[in-house]
């Protein structure tokens, strides 16, 4: 990740499986702003990796979060300089990659369910419905 992630961008991100960032990246859930929620299951996803407090603070605000926050909070894996971004995630694919394909696609599937968030983010996007169809989000967007 370099430049900012934000809205549909940051809800893109968390759905990754790991966030390699560079010292320039930024990170933010701005929905609140609009009128709406994270609808992509980011609520759960940011949840899972920062803890609920921390994931209210940040969707409660739609504040922007820095490359060395958003790192420190555990929503990027590892935060290197632009310089390094395309090499350390080369590197980390490669590490991956030279793992035995079975064992790494069922260490996914045990920690996904071991997640257990499918009802969540179903629910993540019958909230979101909500917010646009009887909230506010349809007189903010006018604003834009």
């Amino acid at each position: 990740m370099n430049g900012p992630a934000f809205g549909g961008g940051a809800e893109l991100a968390l759905t990754c499986d790991l966030r390699v960032a560079s010292l320039e990246a930024s990170f933010g859930q701005s929905e609140i702003k609009w009128g709406m929620i994270p609808s992509c299951g980011a609520c759960q996803r940011l949840r899972l990796l920062t803890g609920v407090g921390v994931a209210k603070d940040i969707i409660l605000t739609g504040r922007q979060l820095e490359a060395d926050e958003a790192y420190r909070l555990g929503i990027y894996n590892r935060l290197v300089s632009l310089e390094k971004l395309e090499e350390e995630t080369m590197n980390l694919a490669k590490k991956i990659s030279g793992n035995p394909a079975v064992a790494v696609r069922q260490a996914k599937k045990a920690l996904d369910a071991g997640a257990n968030i499918r009802g969540s983010l179903d629910f993540d996007f019958e909230a979101s419905n909500e917010c646009f169809l009887v909230g506010d989000a349809l007189s903010k967007s006018k604003n834009f």
